[in-house]
């Protein structure tokens, strides 16, 4: 047994579920990204007893699982980073009706004798990231699962007892995605478009994720029935030097169809019906200084 060290945690792996929290034996798995860090998320609720004469408590009883992760990680170039915004909303047409996403079933290798798999996952936020033109891009997901297990080998079982074999998928030979282009706006609806002239600049969707629980193989899962989302939020923040009074007086305003778009990849993202919030004024000195910029978005589109 060795220390466990940088190499150890590798990519991962999803496939896409053609029932919640059931591992698709007929799927197709793909990779989903080289991990930079992973934090677990959930695990067992207690529910104690009260013990007569004592103060101790009974023996604990389960009463809930809950599963899920936080996952930062980058993505290999040409190999459609954008299904990442399908599985947030949906699609990539918009936010419209859409009630629901699928689910899909992941595997994480974490060291050379551990991996762990998630069943019934669903993305409940997706940040799309860059610390400044020409650094890699970084996407951070949260995850809601139904069900976690851990294994030394490809083989696992799932909550109801039931073995599935899932082996991971190569990673793609190609170079991570980095931020080559600024973001754009316009203030008249697409005619025309300046520059952000951005530093930083953070690209969030928020699903609301609720949880169902349900008894699943004589467990108690918080998220055995179903995991529902609840809204569609989607917020774009950047900074930039402060030159100029024209966000001022965008805020001030009360503008409501701002709009954004970046190539990423060669898929073009495009933010409409934008509206900056007014508690985002920044603080002056007598120095240059930075100011951030924060926008709620109505819909966004990947063409």
């Amino acid at each position: 047994m060795t220390a466990r060290t940088k190499g150890d945690l590798r990519g991962f792996t999803i496939r896409n579920e053609n029932a919640f929290g059931t591992f698709y034996t007929s799927g197709t798995s793909v990779y989903g990204g080289t991990i930079q860090t992973l934090d677990p998320t959930g695990g067992k609720s207690f529910s104690e007893d009260v013990t007569d004469g004592s103060y101790k408590f009974a023996t604990p009883v389960v009463t809930g699982m809950s599963a899920g992760y936080k996952v930062k990680f980058r993505y290999p170039i040409s190999s459609d980073w954008q299904t990442w915004i399908t599985r947030t909303i949906g699609g990539l047409t918009g936010i419209g009706t859409l009630r629901d996403i699928t689910p899909f079933s992941s595997v994480i290798k974490v060291a050379s004798d551990e991996l762990i798999s998630w069943l019934g996952c669903k993305v409940d936020s997706l940040t799309i990231a860059s610390s400044k033109i020409g650094e890699l891009l970084d996407i951070t997901a949260t995850i809601i699962a139904m069900y976690e297990t851990e294994s030394s080998t490809t083989t696992f079982t799932d909550a109801e007892g039931g073995s599935y074999i899932f082996a991971e998928a190569a990673r793609p030979s190609y170079v991570p995605l980095s931020d080559n282009t600024p973001w754009q706006y316009s203030t008249d609806n697409g005619a025309t478009w300046s520059s952000c002239d951005h530093k930083t600049w953070e690209l969030q969707i928020t699903r609301g994720l609720q949880s169902d629980a349900s008894n699943v193989g004589g467990l108690p899962l918080d998220a055995g029935l179903s995991i529902i989302p609840t809204k569609c939020e989607v917020q774009f923040k950047f900074s930039q030097l402060s030159k100029s009074s024209e966000w001022d007086t965008l805020k001030r305003s009360g503008m409501t169809d701002l709009q954004f778009k970046k190539t990423i990849d060669n898929k073009v993202v495009l933010l409409t019906g934008g509206y900056l919030l007014p508690d985002n004024m920044p603080s002056r000195s007598q120095n240059t200084y930075d100011e951030t910029i924060v926008v709620k978005i109505q819909d966004i589109t990947v063409t």
